[in-house]
């Protein structure tokens, strides 16, 4: 359901900013490195190379790193790179990268909180929805490309 939300928002977005939406741009790979790495070569190909590229997990930002890396393709300068959820390894890089902070701990601490509530109730399920607050970690892996004034 989260990957679905993502995706809802990123056409929200579109939609909001009058930008056509490219059904073709929207990959959903796999948990592996080798299949993230795999769409973003493809999606470099494209004739309308796409300017940015969101990854969700670890393996999905590894694969997407070294698929822009083979093509010769500068972050930020050619392509704007945005991942979700920051990762301890991310500090190797050279360009500090965008991120959306995930409320790792709180998500850890209600998960616990409700699996212990499920297993000391008598069966009955409550169903529930969370929603927690995210942070937009700037770093230096997104092009500005706003037009500048005088």
């Amino acid at each position: 359901s989260t990957g679905i939300k993502r995706i809802e928002g990123y056409k929200d977005a579109l939609i909001k900013n009058n930008i056509e939406l490219d059904e073709e741009l929207i990959k959903t790979s796999g948990y592996s490195t080798n299949d993230s790495f795999n769409d973003a070569k493809k999606l470099l190909t494209y004739k309308n190379t796409p300017t940015a590229i969101i990854t969700t997990n670890p393996k999905m930002l590894l694969g997407t790193m070294q698929a822009i890396r083979i093509s010769n393709l500068s972050i930020p300068d050619d392509i704007s790179l945005i991942t979700i959820d920051i990762f301890k390894w991310m500090e190797l890089s050279t360009t500090q990268l965008t991120a959306v902070a995930l409320p790792v701990v709180k998500m850890g601490e209600l998960a616990a909180k409700l699996l212990i509530e499920e297993i000391n109730s008598d069966g009955e399920r409550i169903p529930r929805k969370i929603i927690l607050s995210t942070k937009l970690v700037e770093g230096d892996s997104v092009k500005d490309i706003r037009v500048k004034t005088d």
